[in-house]
């Protein structure tokens, strides 16, 4: 292993229903872009954040990933903001915030009703109001990102994280 080896930031796709982007940034502060890539998809490729077509997109994400620099990298990619619902919910006073991920796995189905059947979801504890316990909680369709998962890695790319639009722009 080099002694200064610099372990490589994950590179960030956006795969929406008219383009996949890529964009990696030199600083943040100042605000500087380094790079900056878009490919157009075909129609009906992606449709309303859903994957249609898999095929085409590999054979696109393939064409272009090495063109970017970015070919068989760990990949962080946003989830589809159509299959995204972040809510402020509350939770009992015993319970502790390592245990919030646990109640929720438990109330979601039965008192928390989310859109889709089948969530896949992060919480959060929410701190701006003391009288009360709130959390924060992010779900998304987890079928759909597991399509997404199963694309970037026919791409030849390992995808380590699913975000969401709004927490990526704040990072």
């Amino acid at each position: 292993m080099p002694l200064f080896n610099r372990r490589k930031q994950p590179a960030t796709l956006t795969i929406e229903d008219d383009a996949v982007r890529f964009v990696r940034l030199k600083s943040t502060q100042p605000l500087v872009v380094d790079v900056a890539e878009e490919v157009k998809l075909p129609p009906n490729t992606v449709v309303e954040g859903k994957i249609v077509d898999a095929e085409a997109l590999v054979v696109i994400l393939e064409g272009t990933l090495k063109e970017w620099g970015i070919a068989k990298r760990d990949v962080q990619f946003l989830a589809p903001d159509t299959y995204v619902m972040i809510r402020k919910v509350p939770y009992p006073d015993d319970i502790e915030p390592d245990e919030l991920k646990g109640h929720f796995f438990i109330e979601i189905g039965s008192t928390i009703y989310l859109p889709f059947d089948d969530p896949v979801f992060d919480v959060v504890p929410c701190t701006l109001n003391e009288e009360s316990k709130e959390a924060i909680l992010i779900a998304s369709k987890e079928s759909i990102l597991d399509k997404y998962e199963e694309v970037l890695k026919a791409a030849k790319l390992n995808p380590v994280v699913a975000d969401i639009g709004p927490l990526a722009l704040y990072r």
